[in-house]
């Protein structure tokens, strides 16, 4: 394992350890959004949800990148990543959208 592919691994497990803390502190800079009162409460959890899974999965693609022979995680990792990131944002955007278009 060469140094970026080090630091990449490095880089996911912590990464996906300020996720895990985020969701279950429930504080972090998404939270601090001033979206209107109606919504505040729903994007909330919406976002600790999305922390809670997107968290120990990146924690996971770390780890499992650094064991030799399983370089490949990384690859898999970040197509269950991106897609999952996509997904939470359009889904954001639909479920707040009347609330959303007041901005």
């Amino acid at each position: 394992m060469d140094g970026f592919d080090q630091l990449m691994s490095v880089f996911f497990v912590i990464a996906g350890g300020l996720g895990l803390y985020y969701a279950i502190a429930g504080k972090a800079p998404g939270f601090n959004m001033d979206y209107p009162k109606e919504m505040k409460a729903d994007a909330e959890k919406m976002l600790r949800k999305f922390c809670f899974f997107l968290g120990p999965l990146a924690i996971a693609m770390g780890v499992l990148e650094m064991i030799p022979g399983l370089e490949w995680t990384y690859w898999v990792g970040l197509c269950i990543m991106l897609p999952s990131i996509v997904v939470y944002i359009v889904l954001f955007r639909r479920k707040f959208r009347q609330y959303l278009k007041k901005r």
